[in-house]
């Protein structure tokens, strides 16, 4: 049977993050790949790469997802940008009422590669709304200070304390993104509420990596769809994000493009 995965997230005008790096993600592992689209970002090349933020009416969202979730019953869920409190909300409500038994990929996306919240009034709905619905909650260094309410998270011990925090709200599995884990290595650090797990790759150089975090949290919820278990679709999703940065292209002096491998992933 085909599988399917609802992404509830942005629209990113060039490509490389949000929902076109979902269903691209979700293709490449031969899964049927839906969409609720609830922002819209575009970029303006005149103004240094500025991004432009357009969020979409809480009606439409929400249509969306009825459409979806009530119609095509994805077998696994994720999101990403969520704009507003209003916004978060609903996606909680909705989750709540149409998402039960399904498996939720929290990607708790907060900054579009800078290190200043596009939203900063969105944490604590974040916090209290959705990560007690995560399955997986995928935050990068950033996301997981904020949300854990810590300060800069710069070694392995902090991401664990952080990891730690957040699963006391109810996530099932925390996963913190591109910890530094020792003068070569950075690990993806998980915490399932009894053991630690680090998954680790070499630094690399290339700066293009728009759209990875996005990529990670949908090879995540792509493989949860097709039935493979938590901590495996997390490993799997670690080393296919960092062959996809290793091979990545430039597309203009500001960013560039994840290239991962053309295959598709057996369960």
């Amino acid at each position: 049977m085909l599988k399917r995965a609802l992404t509830i997230a942005g629209s990113d005008a060039s490509g490389g993050a949000g929902m076109q790096a979902d269903l691209k993600t979700f293709q490449n592992y031969d899964v049927y790949g839906m969409s609720a689209l609830t922002v819209l970002v575009a970029m303006d090349y005149q103004n240094n790469w500025d991004h432009q933020i357009f969020p979409v009416a809480i009606e439409t969202i929400k249509s969306q997802i009825s459409t979806t979730l009530e119609g095509l019953n994805p077998d696994v869920v994720k999101t990403g940008m969520l704009p507003s409190v209003a916004i978060i909300e609903l996606v909680a409500q909705q989750l709540e009422i149409f998402g039960k038994g399904k498996k939720i990929v929290i990607d708790p996306v907060m900054a579009c590669k800078g290190t200043a919240p596009l939203f900063p009034e969105n944490t604590l709905a974040i916090l209290q709304k959705l990560v007690p619905l995560a399955t997986v909650l995928t935050p990068n260094l950033f996301e997981a200070a904020q949300l854990a309410k810590v300060d800069p998270i710069k070694t392995l011990e902090d991401a664990k304390k952080a990891a730690i925090i957040l699963h006391s709200h109810g996530a099932k599995f925390v996963v913190i993104k591109a910890v530094p884990y020792d003068d070569e290595l950075i690990a993806e650090v998980v915490f399932n509420g009894t053991t630690f797990a680090c998954f680790t790759h070499p630094k690399l150089d290339s700066s293009y990596n728009h759209g990875a975090g996005c990529t990670f949290s949908a090879s995540i919820a792509a493989q949860l769809a097709k039935g493979k278990e938590e901590l495996q679709a997390i490993a799997d999703a670690s080393s296919y994000v960092f062959s996809a940065i290793a091979k990545s292209e430039k597309l203009n002096e500001f960013t560039g493009a994840l290239v991962p491998d053309r295959q598709i992933f057996p369960a």
